[in-house]
């Protein structure tokens, strides 16, 4: 598992950054979860974050008795140079980035653009 948090009301938030789109990727995130769930027996949200090369990813998967999805979350929907570029401006000119906008620096190789 790539990040796991637990959430206000007790439950788990469980982050995957992926830069593949093969469909034995989202079955290992199910095992993660059940594994999980069995474990600490709360719920858990998955939100898989894709690399700006992936458009589209199956994020759903019917086991039979077992039913199970992802939250999909496309890097490819954020222009990365437009980003780079109001963060560059901002920093030329000696203004104090915030938090988020410092995170948003480590994002930018998934975005989209060159």
């Amino acid at each position: 598992m790539d990040y796991t948090f637990h959430t206000e009301d007790g439950n788990y938030l469980h982050f995957e950054f992926q830069t593949t789109n093969r469909q034995e990727d989202i079955r290992r995130f199910m095992f993660y979860d059940a594994s999980l769930h069995y474990k600490g027996n709360r719920k858990i949200r998955t939100v898989v974050v894709y690399s700006s090369d992936i458009k589209k990813v199956e994020s759903y998967i019917d086991a039979g008795s077992i039913k199970y999805h992802i939250e999909a979350y496309y890097m490819n929907n954020i222009d990365g140079d437009e980003k780079y570029n109001y963060l560059k401006s901002k920093i030329d000119n000696n203004e104090e980035l915030t938090n988020e906008e410092v995170l948003a620096l480590t994002f930018i190789p998934l975005m989209k653009g060159n």
